[in-house]
C-alpha cells in the first residue's frame, strides 16, 4: 500500500543477508478537529501495522 514497493525493498535487504527493520509514517492533513485527525492516524497505524505484518 502506499508508493514504496515495500516487497521489492524487503526481498532487497533479505537478499543483502539482512533483517528488515520496519517504521510506520503517516503524512495526512489535519481533519475538522484534533479528534478526528487523531483516530484516522491512528486507523492508517493500524492498517498499516497489519499489512506490513503479512510481509514479515
Amino acid at each position: 500500500e502506499g508508493l514504496v514497493d515495500i516487497p521489492g525493498m524487503l526481498a532487497a535487504v533479505r537478499a543483502a543477508g539482512r533483517s528488515p527493520n520496519l517504521l510506520i509514517e503517516c503524512w495526512m492533513d489535519r481533519l475538522e478537529d484534533e479528534e478526528a485527525t487523531l483516530a484516522q492516524e491512528e486507523a492508517w497505524v493500524r492498517r498499516g501495522i497489519a499489512y506490513l505484518r503479512q510481509l514479515l
